[in-house]
């Protein structure tokens, strides 16, 4: 007897066209919640997520918007950094739904599993989450933190200032100097495949109203991520370029960068 994914597999082997027949599925399990079970749902369905109907608790999956999944992953990287102080109590919360899971009967999903959890059990000496300075191992080794800082400039308008590229002598911050001299934002990558502002104005470079750039200059002031990355590119900038930045950019901000 067939079940649903070999009934699958077995029409799409019958025809000329396999790419027309669903391939994709929604699967839930069993996930502890503020000490309660509570059913989670997944999707293997690629750039979707899951999205449960309040009226009918019915699941249905989402597309995943190309600024969903930059948000996501502006959010990650802000998470990444504020877990490190809360590490002690999301433990102490991981320990509690154990306890809650064996109470419920709830048990794991071992499959494929079964040498690393070996290997967990075994090294209990040290903390993985603390050896990296707070980060995951997985995003220590992506060096997911050094593309930073993505800055909601305007409503619906992450731009991505490129601070790798220049964090050696600070060069990434003259990119504030062309925003307050010609009124316009250039991204460091213009033109290239990879680049994150490619989709604002005209392929990565974007001219501003005088009332956008009042706006951005607002929310440049309060984004604090944003100003600490500034304030250490500020004092790695040549002497030059230190000139045209006090020349050229907007005295808020530039007092911002200059407390300590």
């Amino acid at each position: 007897m067939f079940n649903f994914k070999d009934y699958i597999i077995d029409q799409a082997s019958q025809t000329s066209e396999p790419e027309n027949f669903l391939d994709e599925k929604m699967t839930w399990e069993w996930k502890t919640r503020n000490g309660k079970k509570t059913k989670k749902w997944h999707t293997d369905r690629k750039n979707y997520r899951i999205q449960i109907n309040k009226k009918t608790g019915q699941p249905k999956e989402v597309y995943i918007s190309p600024m969903e999944r930059l948000k996501r992953k502006i959010g990650q990287k802000k998470a990444a950094l504020k877990r490190k102080s809360k590490q002690k109590n999301i433990t102490a919360k991981r320990l509690k739904s154990f306890g809650v899971r064996r109470k419920t009967g709830m048990k794991y999903n071992t499959v494929g599993h079964t040498s690393t959890k070996k290997k967990a059990r075994s090294i209990r000496t040290y903390d993985l989450y603390h050896e990296y300075g707070g980060l995951h191992p997985n995003m220590y080794e992506s060096q997911l933190l050094l593309e930073f800082p993505h800055i909601e400039v305007l409503p619906d308008f992450i731009w991505d200032f490129y601070e790798e590229c220049g964090s050696s002598d600070g060069s990434w911050l003259m990119q504030l100097v062309s925003l307050y001299k010609d009124h316009r934002m250039v991204s460091l990558r213009q033109g290239e495949d990879d680049d994150n502002n490619r989709e604002y104005g005209d392929n990565g470079v974007y001219n501003l109203t005088p009332g956008e750039l009042e706006r951005v200059t607002y929310n440049l002031c309060r984004d604090t991520w944003f100003v600490n990355y500034a304030r250490e590119g500020y004092k790695k900038l040549s002497q030059e370029d230190r000139d045209l930045f006090d020349l050229y950019v907007d005295e808020r901000l530039l007092y911002k960068l200059l407390q300590e």
